[in-house]
């Protein structure tokens, strides 16, 4: 059994977890759901079912009541698409989990590698019986990817049935329930745009549709849109709504407006209440969203196919047009406002220096102090608590990537208490992390090596280095309409001349004191959307060596416009590791610039390390940043 569902698998490993008792338990519960979940397939005489990564709001971060695909096969990362026929389980993720996914699956299920493996919608019709049905949650799929994948799908003789509940929900004992912590407002100091001035925004963007109302569905659409934020997952705060607003128009022109946030009305204080109503926006229970749009009786009704869920769109009047919004309130979010720009620049220094604290400290204690408690998971806890202390901050922007030696390899890995590798000063450390702050969000990733690194190291840090800079350092015609597609080659072709190359795209969208990911642009090859003024991009190219090491150094850049032209400004205020760098791989042009930067870096930094009373992460500064 072992050799056949992990093609191969170690007899002897098997046989020790088996005899400690826990492995044989995890196989009496996997066995439990996959055949419970198979027999309600049967019951509705579907033949197979698919199930996504996702909520009812397209979310890439989910709250723990809309983790089905972790319920269901145990993978926690955050893209996996499920699919399960009465002999098959298999699960698609991307190059950024296929170490963790091979790691996590339980048995009985397949990993299927993105970019690699077919996609699910050409496989799966080639291992159904014709004619077989494919059972889908509407509530949990956008309208566009339903319509494409239906037409796909019937045109090849198969059944595309959408369900009323996914038989997830139906064998998920003890099943989360939906978070209440309560929202507060994101003050207008901060956000530089009023809730009437985005509105008014929004609608301009929209306008030649001639909607007579919006739904917005999207969380941090409605989080930005209307100045509020939330806790509903512990790192992006957001919080779960749908937003309705009705639009007056006169001669094409926006004269007022009203709108209705549907939300679990216990988590509105009244702070949220009087801010709300100051802009016409009024408060309803999230159960009464699909009722409210059942009753829409006038058109066109503006929504985003890409995210609005296929739920939402059986509830509209089937005589009322409906109209696409497309990316409308995504390039909003993006373009950040003079004032974003200013907050992302300031959090970003004071975010600074709790990494550059944190590594100071690190060193001393594994170099100095010699300390062999040290590991992976709470080193973290020591990050945090210098984060915490940072003017502004609200927490961290997601799960920290902490990782040591062969872990590093694992793009998404995630230290457990309990079950961390050790750190040694003589293994390369991988960390990754990012704050969330009242005027921005960071993200920020630095490997480092505190003892002696091999030649294999060195050489593939500095090309990694390298195509960082050249992302950062690239000019191009305002004009041009450049996207993140044109220019991702440049952090690769270091590494493309040893053979080398990393799965994962080179940089994503940041929001502001929201997501850490947003987009619609981003470096990568599948990123066509032009870059403009004021968007925020991570810079992160990696290498990832299995079973030995990974680096991976990620900066957030500004796309500035100067004259006719575009640049990139690096926001991020950590400097690299010297004790990594092969200079005989840097030209003089490259060792002037890294040598300028770690200037600015000292300068900017050490006065907020000196107003924390971290004078030996100063000390620490002023040795990293010396000239190379």
């Amino acid at each position: 059994y072992q050799r056949r569902v992990h093609g191969g698998g170690n007899f002897f490993k098997y046989l020790k977890a088996s005899f400690c008792g826990v492995r044989n338990m995890e196989n009496e519960a996997i066995s439990a759901k996959l055949v419970s979940f198979r027999k309600i397939l049967e019951s509705r005489k579907l033949d197979s079912f698919l199930v996504s990564y996702s909520d009812s709001h397209c979310s890439e971060y989910l709250p723990k009541s809309d983790e089905r695909i972790k319920f269901i096969s145990s993978f926690s990362g955050s893209n996996g698409l499920g699919f399960v026929t009465q002999s098959k389980a298999l699960l698609w993720t991307d190059s950024r989990y296929f170490i963790q996914a091979k790691n996590q699956l339980e048995a009985g299920w397949e990993l299927m590698k993105m970019g690699i493996d077919k996609p699910w919608f050409e496989h799966v019709t080639e291992i159904l019986p014709a004619g077989a049905s494919i059972g889908y949650d509407p509530a949990f799929l956008s309208q566009e990817n339903i319509e494409i994948r239906k037409k796909t799908i019937e045109s090849k003789g198969f059944q595309f049935v959408g369900v009323e509940t996914s038989p997830v929900d139906e064998i998920w004992t003890n099943k989360p329930s939906r978070p209440l912590d309560p929202v507060f407002v994101h003050d207008e100091s901060f956000t530089g745009r009023t809730v009437a001035q985005k509105i008014g925004d929004f609608f301009e963007k929209i306008k030649s549709t001639n909607p007579k109302s919006a739904i917005l569905t999207v969380l941090e659409d409605i989080a930005w849109i209307l100045n509020v934020r939330g806790a509903d997952h512990h790192c992006n705060p957001i919080f779960i709504s749908y937003l309705l607003i009705n639009f007056q128009v006169e001669d094409g022109k926006l004269t007022s407006y009203k709108g209705t946030l549907f939300i679990s009305p216990e988590k509105v204080t009244s702070e949220v209440q009087a801010h709300l109503s100051k802009y016409h926006i009024a408060v309803d229970n999230y159960e009464n969203f699909f009722q409210a749009v059942s009753h829409l009786n006038e058109g066109p009704i503006s929504v985003n196919k890409s995210t609005c869920n296929g739920k939402v769109y059986r509830h509209i009047n089937t005589s009322i047009t409906v109209v696409d919004q497309g990316k409308a309130l995504e390039e909003l979010r993006a373009a950040k406002n003079e004032r974003e720009v200013q907050g992302a620049i300031e959090c970003h220094k004071r975010d600074g220096a709790a990494v550059i604290a944190f590594l100071a400290w690190l060193e001393e204690q594994l170099t100095k102090v010699n300390r062999e408690d040290l590991d992976e998971y709470n080193v973290t806890e020591k990050l945090e608590e210098l984060r915490r202390v940072q003017k502004h901050n609200r927490g961290i922007s997601f799960e920290t990537i902490s990782s040591v030696g062969p872990n590093c390899a694992i793009v998404h890995y995630k230290p457990e208490k309990g079950k961390s590798a050790k750190l040694k000063k003589e293994l390369i450390y991988l960390l990754d992390s990012g704050g969330q702050y009242w005027d921005g969000t960071t993200d920020v990733t630095r490997t480092v090596h505190f003892g002696t690194p091999t030649h294999e190291e060195k050489d593939a840090y500095t090309r990694v280095l390298l195509g960082n800079l050249d992302v950062e350092r690239v000019v191009f015609p305002a004009n041009g309409r450049i996207s993140g597609q044109d220019i991702d080659v440049l952090a690769r072709r270091w590494l493309w001349q040893k053979g080398l190359d990393y799965g994962h795209g080179t940089g994503h969208g940041v929001g502001y004191y929201l997501n850490v990911h947003e987009g619609p642009h981003g470096i990568s090859k599948y990123r066509t959307h032009p870059l403009s003024p004021g968007f925020l991009t991570s810079n992160e190219p990696g290498y990832y060596k299995e079973g030995a090491f990974g680096i991976r150094i990620e900066n957030i850049i500004l796309l500035e416009q100067k004259n006719e032209w575009f640049n990139f400004r690096n926001l991020t205020m950590v400097p690299y590791c010297r004790n990594l760098i092969a200079r005989e791989l840097l030209s003089e042009v490259d060792i002037k610039y890294i040598n300028e930067f770690h200037q600015l870096v000292f300068d900017t930094v050490s006065p907020i390390l000196r107003e924390n009373n971290h004078e030996y992460a100063i000390e620490w500064l002023r040795k990293e940043t010396a000239p190379l």
